[in-house]
């Protein structure tokens, strides 16, 4: 069986601190994405109140009837630095 989230907490702002099956814990700030995406559905969560609405299904954290959704392996393996070429 592969890694799972195990819980994800709004930590305030857009950031959220997730942590896997594995133990390992990230802080996952999703400012820049949301805040440089073009698309609106995305765009609405720049309202934190919005944002901090968001639920674990299947391992994937999602928000919304799927406007926003980021797979486990996309958070296990988040990098800041590479989230400008999600954008591009």
């Amino acid at each position: 069986m592969g890694i799972k989230v195990n819980r994800a907490k709004h930590l305030g702002g857009l950031a959220l601190e997730v942590e896997f099956s594995d133990g390992k814990k990230d802080i996952i700030d999703f400012y820049n994405f949301i805040f440089h995406h073009p698309n609106p559905m995305i765009n609405q969560y720049r309202d934190e109140q919005l944002f901090k609405n968001f639920q674990i299904n299947l391992g994937n954290i999602e928000w919304g009837d799927l406007d926003m959704i980021f797979t486990i392996d996309f958070l296990y393996n988040f990098n800041q630095k590479n989230i400008g070429l999600i954008l591009q």
